[in-house]
């Protein structure tokens, strides 16, 4: 997955959670698949609350699909 499709996601984390760039760099130092993946990093690294987990679900749901290539 290439780092421009996690650009929307990263802004979202820091213009609605206010996650710093740092606080989200530590998230990203482990592979990432997709970025169904970084709520869970976030919060498993004690960033994001449930709560706060749950609003970047909705938020990815309703964001378009990437394109594959």
């Amino acid at each position: 997955m290439s780092s421009r499709s996690f650009s929307p996601l990263i802004q979202f984390l820091q213009s609605d959670l206010g996650l710093s760039g740092d606080a989200i760099a530590v998230a990203f130092r482990t592979p990432l698949l997709s970025p169904n993946q970084v709520p869970v990093a976030l919060w498993q690294l004690g960033l994001l609350s449930l709560e706060e987990v749950s609003r970047v679900f909705d938020w990815l749901e309703h964001q378009p699909m990437p394109d594959p290539a």
